[in-house]
């Protein structure tokens, strides 16, 4: 009795598990595709932010494309450019400076 007990248990627990899992789906595909007018919208986002990053210099360009494109950390950007790890800092501050003060006019 006990036995079958525990593998009721077991068993409720895994189909519990099975519909948390199916509603977790769910909301990740509800969330994950965004509808058209969102689609239009972040392209439009994407080719202003494309635009503005076109604008920096190329070493700033470099920097910001390594990090957030890359992933790459400060130091390993400055490892591979062969460049003191405070210019690469510098680079990086100017240029989100630099996109913010762009960004905010554009969209004022």
């Amino acid at each position: 009795m006990t036995r079958s007990r525990a593998l009721n248990k077991i068993r409720s627990r895994g189909s519990q598990q099975r519909t948390v899992e199916r509603w977790q789906q769910s909301v990740y595909n509800e969330f994950s595709h965004p509808c058209p007018l969102e689609q239009v919208t972040l392209q439009e986002q994407r080719e202003i932010v494309k635009q503005a990053v076109t604008q920096l210099p190329d070493s700033q360009q470099q920097v910001l494309t390594m990090n957030y494109i890359e992933g790459l950390s400060h130091s390993e950007i400055a490892k591979r450019l062969n460049m003191p790890l405070g210019t690469v800092k510098t680079n990086a501050r100017q240029a989100l400076r630099r996109l913010r003060q762009t960004l905010g006019e554009a969209v004022g």
